[in-house]
């Protein structure tokens, strides 16, 4: 039955007990495209009524409009008895979907830089151009994107854009500024901001006049397949891992060519990098009960009316965050909406050894929600078919 545009709606859906921790069977609502949030309150056996309008509507935000009634994700007080979860919206306009935006065929390097060391810039810009050689001889685009974290000079900066911009034309350079939060994931969410048109206040965009800075940040024109790489601190996992994504142009022609066959590769890391649960290697433990319980809480701070049900069987992580994309992969709106809440719950500056954190926890849930969110492959650069 049709309703008129504006006249609100109630949806309602009754809490089910789950069966085990990864399998809810509990009950949901899925609003509609467009919909406006007016109100969401939960019921409970007595009457009683506790609002979680704000829950659901960031929820709504974020692209998902799934809304589950599950106790555990509201928190009520435990005298609370909760029977069911009521949503009132309505639809201000005939919801409609824009149509994804065409990225043309090409490369962009999204490089953070946490650290000056010449040697460490040395080998980045070594891989980016044997990708610059590999995409002339393609024949498609080219960009890098550099994000330097605000503990790095003005002086250092302009040293490396100046040698970046000498090395691939001025236009293929884009540069930002971002704060020092959760080493090269945070200045990597930033960069996703501002690619997908976002202007994030904490951001200060370096290599473009003045009097343009104060309009809308434009970063590089983005191609339709990344490669995400840092100032890793580790020399000789850095140089590894470089050296089997982009080490000569054959390599990156390789990579490249697959996504271009297959539509459903999302992610590609280096060799022997991309761990499964509950796989783990005698220098990297990726999957403890620590590092699975930093997974949940930050799937929360995206999807705070969706349980964690993503079965661990498609677990993902690739080491090291070294690594070629699709951009579907790793930015759609999930993510994106919200990066604020995601970077402010990184701590400031960058510690060895440390475990759990946000940062780490979106090491996982990126690659792993490329699998699970978007169908989409994530393997390692030895998997990949031939291209011969």
């Amino acid at each position: 039955m049709s309703r008129p545009v504006g006249q609100p709606v109630v949806a309602a859906a009754t809490e089910r007990p789950s069966v085990s921790p990864w399998s809810w069977r509990s009950s949901s609502v899925v609003l509609p495209s467009g919909a406006e949030v007016v109100d969401a309150t939960l019921c409970d056996e007595s009457g009683l009524k506790m609002s979680v309008k704000q829950e659901v509507q960031y929820q709504c935000a974020s692209g998902n409009t799934t809304v589950y009634a599950l106790r555990e994700l509201y928190a009520p007080p435990e005298w609370f008895r909760m029977r069911s979860l009521e949503i009132t919206y309505k639809l201000a306009s005939a919801p409609t979907t824009a149509p994804s935006r065409q990225r043309p065929p090409g490369v962009t390097v999204l490089a953070q830089i946490g650290n000056t060391s010449m040697d460490r810039w040395a080998d980045l810009k070594h891989c980016m151009s044997k990708v610059s050689l590999a995409m002339k001889t393609e024949g498609h685009g080219f960009s890098v994107f550099l994000a330097f974290q605000e503990n790095i000079t003005s002086k250092e900066m302009r040293g490396f854009e100046l040698d970046a911009r000498r090395a691939f034309g001025s236009a293929a350079v884009r540069s930002i500024r971002v704060e020092n939060r959760g080493a090269d994931i945070g200045p990597y969410l930033r960069q996703l901001q501002v690619l997908s048109g976002h202007s994030p206040r904490a951001v200060e965009v370096l290599n473009v006049p003045p009097f343009v800075r104060s309009q809308r940040l434009r970063g590089p024109e983005a191609f339709d397949t990344f490669l995400k790489v840092h100032t890793k601190s580790n020399g000789r996992q850095r140089r590894s891992w470089l050296r089997d994504l982009c080490g000569d142009v054959e390599k990156v022609r390789h990579v490249y060519s697959q996504f271009k066959r297959s539509k459903s590769l999302g992610m590609v890391g280096a060799s022997a990098q991309v761990l499964q649960y509950p796989q783990r290697t005698n220098l990297f433990k990726v999957w403890g009960g620590n590092d699975i319980d930093a997974m949940k809480r930050t799937w929360k701070m995206m999807q705070p009316c969706v349980p964690f049900d993503i079965p661990m069987r498609v677990a993902r992580i690739i080491a090291g965050s070294f690594y070629w994309a699709r951009p579907d992969a790793v930015m759609y709106q999930i993510i994106l909406h919200s990066t604020e809440k995601l970077i402010e719950s990184m701590p400031s500056g960058y510690k060895t050894l440390t475990t759990a954190q946000t940062s780490h926890a979106l090491e996982r849930l990126m690659p792993t929600m490329a699998i699970a969110v978007c169908g989409l492959d994530v393997v390692s650069v030895d998997e990949l078919g031939s291209s011969g």
